[in-house]
């Protein structure tokens, strides 16, 4: 069972799991309670995403700095890769 990830009540997923292999529940229910989960888990990062919406000044101006950052932090070690390795700069 895949709820193992998603679902934090280890006790009632365990239960889920005897009840499966016993022929107790079935898939549909089981495809219901993975939905909620997913649900629960999804709707936080949905919300956070839709206060984003329309407001491309801030999510570019996130990007180039991000941009930025990754490439000060990439040229840092090329450069140390390239002392390491013996290959000079012209």
């Amino acid at each position: 069972m895949h709820l193992d990830a998603f679902y934090k009540d280890e006790n009632h997923l365990e239960q889920l799991k005897t009840r499966y292999r016993n022929g107790q529940i079935g898939d549909g229910e089981l495809k219901k309670l993975a939905t909620e989960i997913l649900n629960a888990f999804l709707d936080p990062i949905r919300a956070k995403r839709a206060a984003y919406d329309g407001n491309d000044d801030y999510l570019r101006s996130v990007l180039q700095k991000g941009t930025h950052n990754a490439r000060v932090i990439a040229e840092a070690t090329m450069r140390e890769v390239r002392e390491k390795i013996g290959i000079i700069q012209l």
